[in-house]
């Protein structure tokens, strides 16, 4: 441990020594040759003297090779060859397959389906497993481990969705709460006008007016939930609204209901404040119905419900529209919002 400062009266030196300029970093493109032999042909990231593959490009290690997109030295999505010729395509976090991906071993057998940390991780599809049989079989895997039987099967459905749900709901929680604090912050005429754009959905504009922030963020929710007019525009986000679900996430002591209800979008039969037919198809499992086993395009909705399940106060519904795969990633969009309806005779 090191020895304690001893006090002094005198305010600590200033240090004068200039301060030094920040080394931009520059994307180049080229061809290198490693120590160990492997080759890299691509694109890289150069900062100063420092220089770390990064972009498009393919990376040979004997017979291993990589052709895809890198991330500061990492894999990030792409094709990978091993060296007993096996093969996975699809996306990676720390070097691992992680996320959506297809894995074919040499002898004809593959999975597709979700990764989590190098294993098989979520619902898949499982072809020529079976010896002498063409078979495909869809179900679910939990850390590696995958079980044909239906009991088997809903056990590790079960593990898998309270896993993952617990994941997806408290990064939506956060979000809100997130607003809550920047709604607090408001005061006077600027009540009325919610001032978290990150979490608006930009309605479309002019071209000559749009910046091009706002189109790829509307992109991005474009390729999931149509249609954009009716994700909420920020004057129609109520703050007081805002604020009440997120105080409503605090169980109130001697009950044993939470006044705000909070749930991951499962499937379309679910009751849901949003209208499940305005999500696309994502492109990896079918329809709305197996959302909840993909990364991009979680909606979270959020209800002020009494004991009895009457809403007493506003819905809110996010929705994620990143594609890293990774929770801790995730962006957030408001894609619909609504106070209650006034009691009968009472004009609001």
């Amino acid at each position: 441990m090191a020895p304690k400062k001893a006090p002094s009266p005198d305010p600590d030196p200033v240090d004068e020594k200039p301060k030094e300029e920040e080394v931009p970093e520059e994307i180049l493109k080229g061809d290198f040759v490693f120590p160990d032999g492997s080759t890299y042909k691509g694109s890289y990231l150069q900062k100063g003297e420092t220089r770390v593959i990064h972009g498009e490009g393919i990376l040979q290690c004997g017979p291993e090779m990589f052709e895809g997109t890198f991330e500061r030295g990492l894999y990030k999505k792409g094709k990978y060859t091993g060296c007993n010729k096996a093969k996975y395509n699809g996306t990676f976090k720390n070097n691992q397959m992680h996320g959506f991906g297809e894995y074919e071993w040499p002898d004809s057998r593959s999975y597709k389906g979700m990764w989590k940390e190098g294993k098989m991780h979520g619902r898949g599809k499982f072809s020529n497993f079976s010896f002498g049989a063409d078979q495909t079989k869809e179900g679910f895997s939990f850390m590696g481990e995958f079980e044909s039987s239906y009991a088997k099967q809903e056990e590790a459905k079960g593990k898998f969705l309270e896993e993952y749900g617990v994941e997806y709901k408290d990064s939506a929680v956060a979000a809100l709460k997130d607003l809550a604090e920047k709604a607090a912050t408001l005061s006077g005429v600027d009540t009325n006008i919610f001032p978290q754009k990150k979490y608006i959905v930009p309605q479309p504009r002019p071209q000559e007016e749009e910046e091009t922030e706002d189109k790829e963020e509307r992109m991005k929710v474009e390729e999931l939930i149509l249609p954009l007019g009716e994700c909420p525009l920020p004057e129609q986000v109520m703050p007081e609204g805002v604020k009440a679900l997120n105080a409503g996430l605090t169980k109130v002591e001697g009950e044993e209901f939470f006044r705000t209800q909070v749930m991951l979008l499962k499937k379309s039969s679910e009751a849901s404040v949003v209208n499940t037919k305005r999500f696309k198809v994502p492109g990896q499992f079918g329809m709305m119905a197996n959302q909840q086993l993909q990364h991009v395009g979680q909606c979270v909705e959020f209800s002020a419900l009494d004991p009895d399940g009457n809403q007493i106060g506003p819905k809110l519904a996010l929705v994620n529209v990143n594609r890293d795969f990774d929770v801790a990633n995730a962006e957030w969009k408001i894609v619909h919002y609504e106070e209650p309806a006034p009691p009968q005779g009472v004009e609001g």
